[in-house]
């Protein structure tokens, strides 16, 4: 404050036209104004970590799709809390073994679990990789474009809505809701 630094003569010819002052919290977004001592810039990657949990979240996810075995993912227990809850699927189930089955190279068998993966798996890891190089360069995390957030989640509805549909025009739908609802299974274990 007080201080008025160039920020052309800085380094910074990028003329902060999109500056999010929530998101720049944790660090400067000018390289030259950026914490010199290493102390300093420690503690600028513990905030930026600690504001934005998807710069360790990330690369477990990833990690970790890296270390589980498909066959073991595809016997696992359910995960999705409209299948657990109602019986149904939803417009992100099938992402965890999608996830596991694109790190490994499957491709088609991770478009199969669901279509969305190979696009949500590379916005997950692209978004990392920028946002460290930003944080390394001094600059804040990245920011996804609108579009690619909007496309996801037409994505998930439209996914959501050919299951759904799906689901209830099959034959015995009332027996897979029975047998994978969690409140329905309560119900016949009580009142049985």
């Amino acid at each position: 404050t007080g201080v008025r630094v160039d920020r052309r003569a800085a380094g910074c010819n990028r003329a902060h036209r999109n500056h999010d002052a929530a998101r720049a919290a944790p660090i400067q977004d000018c390289p030259a104004m950026a914490p010199a001592d290493a102390t300093s810039r420690a503690s600028v990657w513990s905030r930026a970590v600690r504001a934005e949990p998807g710069l360790w979240a990330i690369p477990m996810a990833i990690a970790g799709s890296f270390a589980l075995d498909l066959t073991a993912v595809e016997h696992g227990p359910i995960l999705c809390v409209s299948r657990l809850v109602f019986g149904v699927p939803c417009g992100g189930c099938g992402l965890t073994r999608g996830y596991v089955a694109f790190a490994h190279g499957q491709l088609w068998t991770a478009l199969r679990y669901n279509p969305l993966t190979p696009l949500l798996y590379l916005w997950m890891a692209g978004w990392w990789a920028a946002s460290v190089v930003r944080l390394v360069r001094g600059f804040t995390v990245a920011q996804s474009p609108r579009w690619l957030g909007v496309v996801a989640m037409v994505g998930f509805g439209v996914l959501w809505l050919v299951r759904t549909v799906a689901f209830f025009s099959q034959p015995g739908y009332s027996d897979v809701i029975a047998r994978e609802a969690l409140p329905v299974r309560l119900f016949l274990a009580v009142f049985r």
